[in-house]
């Protein structure tokens, strides 16, 4: 009888349409595993299981993979052993949904799913307050319910490509409904709400969670505007403040920004801040406020003028394509004098500005200046003694900077016209504290293209090697060339036909010197010995 059921397969590309009716399930009280799928096609038109509550004690398990056409999750509140479950084409892990037990609920790639019902068929059902992970991404739901204020154990909340959102709770009152906010969620660290083509408001209490490490608007194209403090009562400013300590990552890239909000230099932990392709045609001068290595992607912003004051402990700056961009700060004075524990070395600095074809003479002599310093002061970094440089960075350090330009820098005194060169090296080349080479080349991108004329870009970096090995070296060869990568590290191709020119430079503490850079960080330092 069916009291002995203990697991259900159907595979449907096996059988034609099956009707599964309430009474179904009604005596099946030792099931533990529920698969419906169509193994052939990973096509299953699904549209819902049971209505109302059934009281299946013993289920474990249930996977609906590649349900796109699920409108409705039915009520699991009499499944009380529930662990894992799958819907759509990810899987989720509840560990006993709507139990004491803490868990997470996935409905990625459910894209019919419009709301998840309460037994009487009509709203979004009161969340168990142990849900620690809820994906809605890519559901049809057009507003997040008041209800997602009591799942207090929420930790990530992802909202990606749900094309049809337009509201999320805010804190204020509405009529028939409790003061619904973002603040309960005391532990929530990742709302992420990406690819939201209708949202066009967020409210002001998803930054006054403490809890928030990462937040993420990307690809919504109706966002123009994001809360200001200034227009908030003290209390909230009060919460406000609090809610922006712990955020280590904010994303608002591909949106319709027309400005940047007035409080991101109060985001003391920030590491990186994605502003790319947006609208805003200047970035505040409280910017240069923040702390810590920080990665700044401001990359096809075409109505950026002008770059100010940015932050000393800058690791990543990307403003290619900021077709718009004519001047930058000069950072040369900042740079020499800061002292080290303002400048935050990571294993790697990197500067591109590539497509930035209005940029004036004034601006490339600047961005050149600053390759200099940032090379020099990594290249000292890099050769102290005792530290073990590619344990301490996880890799070399590494510093680039990449702007419009057809010639090599003077300031590399090695040039040659073709993609490689040999240099005699005199017998002491490795005295006087010689702390690596600086490296420059031109390269001509076809795909670099302005106003009727291709651009070219001039590269300059330096790669940290340990060259104690090398030291009876007489002569050193470079050969460069251009590799080209896919999206997730292969070579696809390799030429050196687009370079145009090189150059290199042997780095000495004296160079350092010259621009007025203290060359007494606080650790020692060693010179190579032979």
């Amino acid at each position: 009888g069916t009291e002995a059921v203990e697991a259900i397969f159907l595979d449907t590309s096996k059988i034609g349409k099956v009707d599964l009716g309430p009474d179904v399930f009604k005596e099946m009280h030792n099931l533990r595993v529920l698969d419906i799928n169509d193994r052939k096609k990973r096509k299953f038109k699904l549209k819902q299981l049971w209505n109302g509550v059934q009281h299946l004690q013993n289920l474990k398990h249930i996977n609906l993979s590649y349900s796109k056409h699920l409108i409705q999750i039915p009520h699991l509140s009499r499944a009380p052993k529930l662990e894992t479950g799958s819907t759509a084409e990810n899987y989720w892990t509840t560990q006993g949904i709507f139990t004491r037990k803490p868990g997470s609920l996935n409905l990625d790639g459910c894209s019919s799913l419009k709301t998840l019902q309460n037994i009487s068929g009509n709203k979004f059902p009161e969340l168990p307050k142990n849900i620690v992970t809820l994906d809605l991404s890519g559901t049809a739901i057009e507003e997040v319910p008041s209800s997602i204020k009591n799942v207090s154990a929420l930790e990530v909340f992802r909202l990606p490509n749900c094309k049809r959102l337009k509201d999320l709770p805010t804190s204020i009152w509405i009529t028939g409904l409790p003061r619904i906010s973002f603040v309960n969620l005391i532990k929530l660290r990742c709302p992420l709400l990406n690819e939201c083509e209708k949202l066009a408001f967020v409210p002001h209490s998803i930054f006054c969670m403490s809890s928030v490490e990462e937040l993420s608007f990307s690809n919504c194209p109706l966002l123009e505007l994001l809360p200001t403090m200034s227009k908030i009562g003290l209390e909230t400013f009060v919460l406000f403040l609090s809610g922006l300590n712990m955020m280590t990552t904010l994303n608002m890239s591909n949106c319709s920004l027309l400005k940047l909000p007035d409080w991101l230099a109060c985001l003391s932990s920030l590491k990186t801040l994605e502003l790319s392709g947006n609208l805003i045609d200047e970035i505040p001068k409280s910017v240069k406020k923040l702390n810590g290595s920080i990665e700044l992607h401001i990359s096809n912003c075409g109505n950026l003028p002008s770059l100010p004051e940015l932050p000393l402990s800058l690791g990543y700056l990307d403003v290619s394509g900021c077709t718009s961009l004519e001047t930058v700060w000069n950072p040369e004075t900042k740079l020499v004098q800061c002292l080290w524990d303002d400048y935050h070395v990571t294993y790697y600095k990197e500067f591109p500005f590539c497509d930035c074809s209005k940029l004036d003479q004034n601006a490339l002599k600047n961005i050149t200046t600053e390759s200099q310093i940032r090379i020099l002061r990594t290249a000292i970094v890099s050769v102290l003694e005792p530290i073990d440089v590619s344990v301490l960075f996880d890799q070399n350090p590494f510093a680039s900077i990449c702007c419009p330009g057809n010639e090599i820098p003077k300031w590399f005194n090695y040039q040659s016209g073709k993609s490689s060169m040999t240099i005699k090296l005199t017998p002491d080349w490795h005295e006087n504290s010689f702390i690596g080479f600086a490296l420059s080349t031109v390269v001509a991108f076809e795909d670099s293209y302005f106003e009727g004329e291709y651009i070219d870009h001039v590269f300059m970096w330096y790669n940290y090697e340990d060259y104690h090995k090398y030291l009876g070296a007489v002569e050193v060869s470079f050969e460069f060339c251009l590799i080209e990568y896919d999206n997730v590290g292969n070579v696809l191709n390799s030429c050196n036909d687009k370079l145009r020119k090189c150059g290199v430079r042997l780095l000495h503490l004296g160079d350092a010197e010259e621009f007025g850079i203290d060359t007494n960080p606080p650790y020692p330092f060693e010179e190579l010995d032979a």
